[in-house]
């Protein structure tokens, strides 16, 4: 019988040379040695941010136009209507978006693990119910053509119109359409009247349409706020930190009115000439960083509050079907690293 012969005999003769072996090694310690000096996620990848046509979103957007956001740190993507944007951040495809109150009510319902960071600001008027000539009142509205984005701040503000003039959603014909389209309906006449907000609004109400409800009419404001996924939070913090700051200061340029290097490309995306846009900027109330601070765990009668108002209104009206999470979801300690 053969020496070595069998299993541990075949195992023998089939190694490979020494010198096989140091190769192997040799290349694991290149590759351990070039991950060492490669960058972590947290400092390679921008953080993508989502962001729509409302005009406070502009802040956002100016700030890239002027190079404080540069590509290398945050992505802006722009979305024009609030349903991609929530199915954008709900599916993770972006890290952090802007969205409104009753937006982040349904984002809890499905679970999903993120954080609200700053308040950006409340509708004065800026989101509306709008009906054509002779339509003057909310109860004429019974058995119209209604358009309104069913899973946007439209539908949550369409049932206070409806409270107020003793309807119900099922009064009305109700039809879905993204904030976009709420233009184009309204002025080819397939609808009688649309829940819309800025900068179509604005357009809107130039064509001769018909404010009958609008935000500044709710009990709760329609707050917009930016929301972050917890894991970006994590990972990118520096970089949300750098959104919010950029937010504060051009916050402060739009309320001086529409002027110098960027305007143009605000002006562009709003659609909107530069008196226009600001009327459209009055019907909204920006938050400073001190007013942020109240708003988020300082005031009792905060954000907190104030979303507790908008789920009881949402689940009143049959918005919601789900309880929410339980996960916390206001943090204002990254407020604490942004300078006034």
């Amino acid at each position: 019988m053969r020496s070595g012969s069998g299993i541990l005999g075949e195992m023998n003769d089939s190694r490979p040379p020494l010198w096989r072996w140091l190769i192997v090694v040799f290349l694991v310690w290149v590759l351990l040695a070039t991950a060492a000096w490669l960058p972590r996620r947290s400092h390679s990848d921008p953080l993508t941010v989502a962001v729509g046509l409302w005009p406070g979103c502009e802040t956002l957007l100016l700030a890239r136009e002027r190079g404080m956001l540069t590509a290398d740190h945050v992505q802006l993507i722009e979305m024009s209507w609030a349903s991609a944007t929530i199915r954008a951040f709900g599916s993770g495809v972006v890290d952090a978006a802007v969205l409104s109150l009753d937006e982040v009510m349904h984002l809890r319902e499905t679970g999903r693990d993120f954080r609200v960071v700053m308040v950006m600001d409340a509708s004065k008027g800026g989101d509306a119910l709008i009906a054509r000539d002779g339509m003057q009142k909310l109860e004429d509205l019974k058995g119209r053509r209604v358009g309104v984005d069913l899973r946007g701040a439209g539908m949550y503000l369409l049932t206070y119109a409806l409270e107020r003039a003793g309807l119900k959603s099922t009064d009305l014909e109700l039809v879905p359409m993204n904030l976009p389209e709420t233009e184009d309906f309204f002025t080819s006449k397939e609808v009688d009247a649309v829940v819309t907000s800025e900068p179509w609004l604005t357009r809107l109400k130039a064509a001769g349409a018909n404010s009958v409800f609008d935000s500044s009419q709710a009990q709760t404001p329609v707050y917009r706020v930016l929301v972050v996924s917890s894991d970006a939070l994590r990972a990118q913090k520096a970089e949300v930190v750098r959104v919010m700051r950029a937010h504060f200061a051009m916050m402060k340029v739009l309320c001086q009115g529409a002027q110098g290097l960027g305007m143009d490309a605000v002006l562009r995306r709003q659609e909107l000439s530069k008196e226009a846009f600001a009327g459209s900027w009055s019907r909204l109330k920006p938050f400073d960083l001190v007013e942020n601070r109240e708003l988020i765990g300082e005031r009792k009668d905060g954000l907190g509050k104030a979303a507790s108002q908008v789920e009881e209104k949402m689940r009143a009206n049959g918005l919601l079907y789900q309880p929410l999470s339980a996960n916390p979801w206001i943090d204002g300690s990254l407020l604490k690293g942004v300078r006034p």
